[in-house]
């Protein structure tokens, strides 16, 4: 039974997930990314996947702090990737995680945060695309029991994210 919740939660997750990659303003993608995080952050306990946990934690935090209006200094992007850093290095020596699992999880974070911090709307989806998704899904795929929401999400991240492209056009992304 606490499989199928876990999974459950999992669903929920890739459910806002996806919403994020349909919504026009940044400020709405930030607040399903979060949704999303807390989602996935219950289901990583559920099935002890600790960095998942970790980075999902994460999520949330740097999604509070990217509607902030004072969120586009260069100072907070560094404070969020020394974050990535740091949990990083708790996923590994304090929760005692493959490191090479971690370092997808660590890549697709670094990545997604820089590029969530430009708030280039065209930036973050083709970064989405091109490097946060399939390394999420390597690591939902690879952990001892694999997260099914966390993979259909990955993959429902990438066609929403190409769907999104069609809809908004070249020109048609908020960057504020």
């Amino acid at each position: 039974m606490i499989d199928i919740i876990a999974q459950a939660l999992g669903i929920f997750g890739m459910l806002c997930a996806v919403i994020s990659y349909q919504c026009k303003t940044n400020r709405n993608y930030y607040i399903w990314q979060g949704l999303s995080g807390v989602f996935f952050s219950a289901q990583f306990i559920m099935i002890g996947a600790w960095a998942g946990l970790v980075f999902n934690a994460y999520n949330i935090l740097r999604a509070i702090i990217y509607q902030s209006k004072k969120s586009k200094s260069i100072g907070v992007v560094i404070l969020l990737e020394t974050l990535v850093v740091a949990a990083t290095l708790t996923s590994i020596f304090v929760f005692k995680e493959t490191w090479w699992l971690v370092g997808f999880t660590f890549i697709a974070q670094a990545t997604g945060t820089f590029a969530m911090w430009t708030r280039n709307g065209k930036t973050i989806r083709i970064s989405q695309l091109a490097v946060v998704s399939p390394f999420w899904l390597l690591y939902d795929l690879l952990i001892p029991t694999p997260s099914i929401g966390g993979i259909l999400c990955e993959l429902f991240n990438m066609t929403s994210v190409i769907v999104s492209f069609i809809r908004f056009k070249k020109t048609g992304f908020d960057k504020t």
